[in-house]
């Protein structure tokens, strides 16, 4: 008999306006976050982003997405993490920054948030990343 494994995340949040409330469900995490978002996601976000996780006394380094969910952009990604010693990563986006950033914090060994802006991707529940070359 072979066995499946279903791998999901340990805790899943979905309601109005949670992003309001996002720090109190990151705070476990650490005290300072690498953010990584494309600029149109952070232009939308980014002030409900802030205001939520610096009341909870978390702190932001935000990593710009530039689009791609390639190895190059990982490893560019978690250098700026390793530099600015966040505790965890926070995907903020669609799915291939939200790929992006499991594969980042995979590769810090560190935990890792999805916060999904559209509702038709699966990545917030998927422990996989799908990765591309840097054209695509």
């Amino acid at each position: 008999m072979s066995e499946r494994v279903f791998i999901s995340p340990s805790k899943y949040v979905q309601g109005k306006d949670v992003i309001d409330r996002l720090g109190t469900y990151v705070s476990p995490f650490g005290e300072k976050a690498l953010v990584i978002a494309d600029d149109v996601v952070w232009k939308i976000v980014k002030e409900r982003v802030e205001q939520s996780l610096s009341g909870e006394n978390v702190s932001i380094e935000k990593a710009d997405f530039s689009g791609e969910a390639s190895r190059h952009e990982v490893k560019r990604i978690a250098e700026q993490a390793k530099a600015a010693d966040v505790r965890f990563v926070m995907g903020v986006g669609g799915g291939k920054t939200l790929d992006t950033a499991k594969a980042v914090s995979d590769e810090l060994n560190v935990s890792v948030v999805i916060v999904p802006t559209l509702a038709s991707t699966d990545a917030p529940t998927s422990a996989l990343s799908v990765i591309y070359s840097d054209e695509g």
